[in-house]
């Protein structure tokens, strides 16, 4: 199992388990995090799962993988109630079969992407086999991370979200990400359809997500919800509409 990284806060008897999305860390859930706090609704832990952010690189990042390596932070919880963004509720599916020892009580799936075409897909695996891009200055660095994690716009260069997003090492500065998480990922009509037999499930996407569509979610889950006027990063551009949708799941 890899090393992972975790942030984690709150009081209480249930916890919610932060999953985010592809590139990105778990930093982005800072103001659902706020949120669960405030109404304290239970505890939270918002990992970076292996190959990003502050956690450690290491083959394979499947989504095998990926949720092993998250069931030891849960061993022991009764009430576990996962929100996953995009890569992340993918691995929140892979954690709600039960495969994995884990009792999940409810999984809020925000953006998961639904169809991966061939082209698409060895597009991404033709980046992943890169050598990671360096950049002369961490503001570049970011710049490159704001693009691909899709928080251009919604995340100020400046803001403590970021810290961990990057490294310098010897030649310079680069995403902390591994280029190969771009091979994980795929279609999630299989998890889909052993988790919802396991454990309360509802999907979701911004009106605007550019990963998916709701009618792509809604083959999935007939009842997927829809946030008008939002684009992929929901639970960043609007976390509380977010945290409100995750309640209506338990």
């Amino acid at each position: 199992m890899a090393k992972l990284h975790v942030r984690q806060g709150g009081t209480g008897d249930t916890v919610y388990l932060l999953l985010h999305g592809l590139s990105c860390t778990g930093s982005v859930w800072r103001d659902v995090t706020e949120l669960i706090e405030r109404d304290r609704a239970g505890r939270w832990i918002a990992p970076d799962m292996r190959g990003h952010g502050q956690s450690e690189w290491e083959m394979p990042y499947g989504a095998g993988q990926h949720a092993a390596d998250l069931a030891p932070l849960l061993h022991g919880e009764e009430r576990v109630r996962i929100i996953g963004h995009s890569l992340g509720s993918l691995i929140g599916m892979a954690l709600a079969t039960g495969i994995f020892g884990v009792n999940i009580l409810s999984l809020a799936g925000i953006g998961t992407k639904c169809r991966w075409p061939q082209v698409q897909r060895e597009k991404l695996d033709a980046l992943a086999a890169k050598p990671p891009r360096r950049f002369e200055t961490q503001a570049s660095a970011i710049e490159r991370y704001l693009l691909v994690s899709g928080l251009n716009g919604l995340v100020d260069p400046g803001d403590q979200r970021l810290h961990g997003a990057t490294v310098e090492d010897s030649e310079g500065w680069r995403l902390a990400s591994d280029p190969m998480i771009l091979t994980t990922g795929g279609p999630p009509e299989g998890l889909y359809a052993a988790a919802v037999r396991a454990t309360n499930m509802r999907l979701a996407c911004g009106e605007h997500d550019n990963i998916v569509t709701i009618e792509e979610l809604r083959e999935l889950d007939a009842d997927a919800y829809e946030f008008s006027g939002r684009v992929h990063n929901v639970h960043v551009e609007d976390p509380g509409a977010v945290w409100a949708f995750a309640r209506s799941v338990e």
